[in-house]
């Protein structure tokens, strides 16, 4: 996780806080997909289809929006979902949120229609709190200079200033700033209400939720946007399952995946079929029925790429010895 900053600068932040993150005196502003779709059309269906899911998954009751300029692209090329942004108005940050969503192409229609001109079309989708955190005690906090200044820029904090912290982690910090710095209390409690005695838990969750998502992007741009058993094409049915699991050590490496339907995901996770490392063949197990089980490809042979041999090798191992 990294922690991003930006200097907004008081006449900005008075012009563009109310329209997309909120007011002290009206609260956060709330945002659903429906919201942005129409201005979003310029992007993949499998990228729509994540924000869609994103959002409704880990931000029900609604979500802010942050534009930058493009300039930015080259500080911003890491940041994912998970990561963190801090909004600083002149002398205090009043805004800190967790990336949902970062849109990876530039959307000037939605910064068009946002806030009234094309220059912010690096669009973050989060999820936080309007605070009053001064900048003199995050330079302080952080060990910076008293003489640091931003003058407009966008930053991120390093993981070894962070780890000479109290606090240790990016999750940690955040924790702390939303729930003593924020201005109200009612928002961060609905916001994070089901996760109220766990707040650094769910910050991580979205972390993962996002090494997730990028892992079946890598899947699907590999090996094609169908199910590798049965040929189901619909973008919004399809998986990407580890063929070494997580919790072997499995990797997120496009290489350990196949790209699948729900239904074949979960009948491979459950072992009932796997592929022959050398033929590269479906092998369903002995006792069920290619046909009942919807397992319409015979093999994965015709795929664009294929996974590693030692990750298909390690799986047929474990699925002869069940």
């Amino acid at each position: 996780m990294t922690i991003y900053y930006q200097h907004v600068g008081e006449q900005m932040a008075a012009r563009d806080f109310p329209r997309t993150l909120g007011s002290k005196s009206a609260g956060l502003k709330r945002f659903s997909f429906e919201d942005i779709g129409p201005f979003l059309q310029h992007l993949s269906p499998m990228e729509m289809l994540d924000i869609k899911a994103t959002v409704s998954q880990l931000a029900p009751t609604g979500f802010q929006i942050w534009g930058i300029p493009s300039g930015a692209q080259r500080v911003l090329q890491n940041m994912s979902g998970g990561d963190f942004l801090m909004l600083l108005e002149s002398t205090d940050f009043t805004y800190v949120g967790q990336v949902l969503h970062r849109v990876p192409e530039l959307c000037p229609a939605l910064s068009d229609h946002l806030w009234h001109e094309q220059r912010f079309p690096i669009i973050i989708l989060l999820q936080g709190e309007l605070v009053s955190y001064s900048w003199s005690d995050f330079k302080a906090y952080f060990k910076f200079d008293a003489n640091y200044h931003m003058r407009g820029n966008t930053m991120s904090l390093s993981a070894e200033r962070v780890g000479g912290t109290d606090a240790k982690t990016e999750e940690a910090f955040i924790a702390t700033v939303l729930t003593t710095k924020g201005i109200n209390v009612f928002d961060l409690e609905r916001d994070f209400q089901a996760f109220s005695h766990g707040l650094q838990t769910h910050l991580r969750l979205v972390k993962q939720r996002e090494a997730q998502q990028r892992f079946k992007r890598s899947v699907i741009q590999r090996y094609g946007r169908r199910c590798m058993a049965c040929g189901l094409d619909e973008p919004s049915a399809l998986d990407a399952a580890h063929i070494i699991p997580k919790e072997h050590k499995g990797s997120d490496d496009p290489r350990n995946g196949l790209a699948l339907c729900a239904s074949h995901h979960r009948m491979f996770d459950a072992q009932l079929f796997a592929i022959e490392p050398g033929t590269r063949s479906i092998v369903v197990r002995k006792g069920y029925d290619a046909h009942k089980l919807r397992i319409s490809q015979p093999s994965i042979s015709d795929a664009p790429e294929q996974p590693r041999f030692e990750a298909l090798q390690w799986r047929w191992r474990m699925f002869s010895g069940a």
